[in-house]
């Protein structure tokens, strides 16, 4: 049995991005790739971290062949690791993520 608690989805990720705060210091957006030997394909990490007042949380997200590998959520030294069976809706694809973190950054910039 799953507990709404335990369930994520970009909404609730955003909301835990956005924590009452809607104007950051600074927010920046990062992009990276690897080859990953396993999958013969590039896997991308894409993130987004904001700060305001020496607190800083981040997002960031893994992606191969289209398919959402992993989403780790860090604020104040700590790293939650969220599993892709954690989405409610089903975990959101490579280009969900793209647009997702776009629409993020356009809201949160100062």
């Amino acid at each position: 049995m799953t507990v709404a608690d335990d369930v994520y989805t970009m909404e609730r990720l955003e909301d835990v991005l956005k924590r009452d705060q809607t104007t950051f210091e600074t927010i920046e957006l990062d992009f990276s790739a690897m080859w990953n030997e396993a999958r013969g394909a590039y896997q991308y990490q894409r993130s987004i971290r904001v700060s305001i007042h020496n607190l800083s949380r981040m997002l960031w997200f893994t992606t191969c062949k289209g398919e959402l590998l992993s989403v780790v959520y860090s604020s104040g030294g700590v790293d939650i690791n969220i599993s892709i069976e954690q989405f409610t809706m089903g975990a959101p694809d490579d280009w969900g993520v793209r647009s997702w973190i776009a629409q993020m950054a356009k809201e949160l910039m100062p």
